[in-house]
C-alpha cells in the first residue's frame, strides 16, 4: 500500500477558485495550501454539494487562500465508512483547522469485520479480478464461491450466519444481498430426497453479496464446483492478499477476460487498512 503522503500527491484536486469543479461522489476531501500544509480534512456523501452549501470553514480557508493558494484534493470512499476514514486521516495529519486529536470510533470499523469474514471463507472463494475505479465508481473486487457446497461449512451458509451475527456487534459494516438468479433444474417430486438436495442448492446459488470497505467494494457471486476448482488450480491462480488475508486469485489474463466484466488480474492488495493494529 502507498504511503499516505504519496497517496495525497496522486489524488485529483481542484483549485479553491474553482469549487464548482469538485466531484459529486462520496468521499474524503483534503484542503491543502501552496506550502503543502493540510489545512482541513472532511467527508461528505456529495463533496460538491458540501462546498456549494456554504461550508462552515469556508471564510477561514478564504483568508488562507489569499496568501497561500489552496486546493482541495478528493478521495472517493464508500459512504458507510466515511466517518471512520475521516477520523483516521485527521489523527494521522493533525490538520490546522480540525483541532485536537479525534477519538477512535466507538463502533467496530468495517475493515475489522471484513477481515473476520474473509478469514472464515478464504479457502472457499477465489478472486477473479478487479475493476479499477472510474469516474464516480469505486474499485470492485470480484470473488466466486462454489454454490454446490451446501453444508454448514459452505461459503453461502457462512456468509448468511456471519451477517446475522454482525448485526448485533455495533459496526458500520454493511453486507447487501440481492438475488443472483433462479437455479434451473428438472421437475422432481416434492418432498423427495432429490427435491431437498435441489432446494439446498437453490438456496446456496441465489446469492449476490456486495460489501463496501474503506473505499473498495467486495462482490461475491456463485459458480459451479467444476469451474470453482478450475479457477483455483495452481496453474491458473496464486495466493494474494485481500485486506491482508491470503486468498487465491486468478492470475491468467485470458481467464479473467472470459468473465466479460472489464476486469484485470489483482496484483496488489486494494483494501487499505486504517484501524487494524492500532
Amino acid at each position: 500500500m502507498k504511503t499516505l503522503e504519496k497517496e495525497l500527491n496522486l489524488l485529483p484536486s481542484v483549485s479553491f477558485d474553482n469549487l464548482d469543479e469538485l466531484p459529486e461522489y462520496s468521499g474524503i476531501y483534503f484542503v491543502i495550501d501552496s506550502s503543502d500544509r493540510i489545512i482541513y480534512i472532511g467527508q461528505s456523501e456529495n463533496i460538491l454539494n458540501r462546498w456549494k452549501n456554504n461550508h462552515h470553514r469556508k471564510p477561514q480557508i478564504e483568508e488562507i487562500h489569499l496568501d497561500y493558494p489552496v486546493k482541495i484534493a478528493c478521495k472517493a470512499w464508500n459512504k458507510e465508512d466515511l466517518k471512520t476514514a475521516e477520523k483516521y486521516y485527521i489523527n494521522h495529519y493533525h490538520p490546522l483547522l480540525n483541532g485536537t486529536d479525534v477519538k477512535l470510533p466507538k463502533t467496530i470499523p468495517s475493515e475489522v469485520m471484513v477481515r473476520k469474514l474473509l478469514e472464515k471463507i478464504r479457502l472457499l472463494v477465489i478472486i477473479i479480478g478487479i475493476k479499477k475505479a472510474h469516474q464516480n465508481h469505486l474499485p470492485i473486487i470480484y470473488l466466486k464461491y462454489n454454490y454446490e457446497n451446501t453444508g454448514k461449512n459452505g461459503c453461502a451458509r457462512i456468509i448468511k450466519e456471519f451477517k446475522k451475527e454482525y448485526q448485533t456487534k455495533g459496526t458500520n459494516l454493511k453486507i447487501t444481498r440481492t438475488s443472483y438468479g433462479e437455479y434451473t433444474t428438472h421437475n422432481v417430486r416434492p418432498g423427495s430426497r432429490e427435491h431437498k438436495v435441489i432446494s439446498r442448492i437453490k438456496s446456496s446459488y441465489n446469492n449476490h453479496w456486495t460489501i463496501p470497505c474503506n473505499g473498495v467494494i467486495v462482490d461475491i457471486t456463485p459458480v459451479d464446483k467444476a469451474e470453482f476448482y478450475f479457477l483455483r488450480d495452481p496453474d491458473n491462480s496464486s495466493f494474494k492478499k485481500l485486506a491482508e488475508i491470503k486468498i487465491r486469485s486468478v492470475n491468467t489474463t485470458s481467464i479473467v477476460n472470459s468473465f466479460n466484466l472489464g476486469l484485470i488480474p489483482m496484483v496488489d492488495d486494494p483494501i487499505p487498512l486504517l484501524w487494524t493494529g492500532l
